[in-house]
């Protein structure tokens, strides 16, 4: 217990180094780039991030699954990911070079959008599928590290180009160079779990024997994963459909986003219990119901401060224009609960070969919200999508309690209510010291 621990300790501690580095790139490239090329920047960085969720096929969830249960060797592993990665960047740049006039977005890169877009979406690709063999190995902290120190090292190029005229950098040089970072934190990642591990790695396999669960695997986690990311960003698109108003849709944006905030730490959580649950299976069971309680709580906690003071916290924050968000953002407070909720009971299921459920609660999810923002919208505006999305939220979680408790055999008040056992690991739990070394 005491191992598991330290190690979901070092695991979130250098996840929100990384991820305060992410935030300091952002604000650096957005300061040096000014709104308007910036935003194109972004709208960029968005639409290739997009293709990585395509491109990754679900395989990064099905790496981590088959590593952690132990059902595939690692090098069996490693072959069908290469072969995949092969595969998708075959048929991108196939697709890219036929198609290069459709795809506008890669206009708004300055220079050479098809190679760089390319670039970033293997790298990122590589990035993803070598976290997961780490993960699978209950392995966390290399991958955080090399990110943290990685970025902080780009935060320190942005830093000199923005304070040092004597030494400022091209935009066009920090663009190219925030592309080849990704693409260096794939290929380190790669390099380095190949040379701990180049003597477990002989001779690849071939596709044949346990392919099938694994790529069947891998295509609902992914399909789940589609169809959950279509049913928190649809709505963006029927608000522009039903042409409201764009100081509306601006308050429901930034709305939408401070929503997701709420979601990294369970997400971090998600992380580091889904490769334990496919390892220990029904004895992780205890720990993912005092994080059911333990994320319910926090939400309290952050959330009173925003209901009480909100109203003039969010125009003194964002301007005068954003008046809407208070409203929106207390429609919202259901689907924040339901969304953390949701994060640390999937992960459960998806660990346990369950992921046909997670498949099934997303497409309630999508349906709800396209049927009841199609009816409503019209009406209510931006009201409408942050009253109906909250709605889908909890019935999408509510559906994946409902399969937790009957897969698991709990009942919904063991849920709720702590046992002496429950007590003892969340003492342990709550035992969080800094811890900056490998995992034992």
């Amino acid at each position: 217990m005491t191992q598991l621990t330290r190690s979901l300790n070092g695991h979130l501690i250098w996840r929100m180094l990384g991820l305060g580095t992410q935030l300091l790139i952002t604000i650096f490239l957005s300061r040096i780039l000014g709104a308007a090329e910036s935003g194109n920047f972004f709208y960029f960085i968005s639409w290739l991030s997009f293709f990585v969720l395509i491109g990754s096929g679900g395989l990064d969830s099905a790496i981590t699954y088959f590593m952690a249960s132990g059902i595939l060797p690692k090098r069996k592993l490693l072959f069908f990911s290469g072969c995949w990665l092969v595969l998708i960047i075959f048929l991108y740049f196939s697709a890219a070079t036929f198609f290069t006039e459709q795809l506008r977005f890669l206009k708004s890169f300055p220079e050479n959008g098809l190679r760089y877009g390319l670039i970033f979406i293997l790298g990122q690709l590589i990035l993803n599928f070598q976290t997961a063999f780490y993960y699978g190995e209950h392995q966390y902290l290399l991958p955080a590290q090399l990110i943290f120190f990685t970025n902080l090292g780009f935060t320190g190029l942005l830093s000199i180009s923005a304070f040092s005229p004597a030494l400022h950098l091209s935009h066009l040089f920090l663009l190219q160079s925030y592309i080849l970072l990704i693409a260096l934190q794939g290929l380190s990642l790669l390099c380095i779990y190949i040379f701990q591990n180049r003597k477990q790695i002989s001779a690849p396999y071939t596709l044949s024997g346990n392919a099938k669960s694994f790529f069947s695997y891998g295509f609902l986690a992914f399909w789940a994963n589609l169809l959950f990311f279509a049913a928190t960003r649809i709505d963006y698109w029927m608000l522009n459909h039903f042409s409201i108003p764009d100081a509306d849709i601006g308050n429901y944006i930034q709305v939408s986003r401070l929503v997701q905030l709420f979601q990294i730490l369970p997400s971090m959580l998600a992380a580091y219990f889904f490769p334990k649950t496919a390892s220990d299976g029904d004895k992780i069971i205890p720990y993912i119901t005092i994080l059911i309680r333990w994320i319910v709580i926090l939400n309290l906690i952050l959330l009173m401060p925003i209901v009480i003071g909100g109203s003039y916290l969010f125009p003194l924050i964002f301007g005068q224009s954003f008046d809407q968000m208070y409203l929106l953002f207390i429609l919202y407070i259901p689907g924040i609960f339901a969304l953390s909720v949701l994060a640390i009971i999937s992960t459960y299921l998806a660990g346990v070969n369950a992921v046909r459920i997670n498949l099934f609660t997303a497409f309630i999810a999508l349906i709800i919200v396209c049927v009841a923002n199609y009816l409503l919208i019209p009406f209510y505006g931006v009201k409408a999508a942050a009253m109906v999305s909250s709605f889908a939220y909890l019935c999408c979680a509510g559906a994946a309690l409902f399969f937790f408790i009957r897969k698991t055999g709990i009942n919904f008040r063991r849920l709720i209510k702590s046992t002496e056992t429950d007590r003892e690991i969340s003492k342990e739990l709550m035992n969080i010291k800094l811890f900056f070394k490998s995992n034992p």
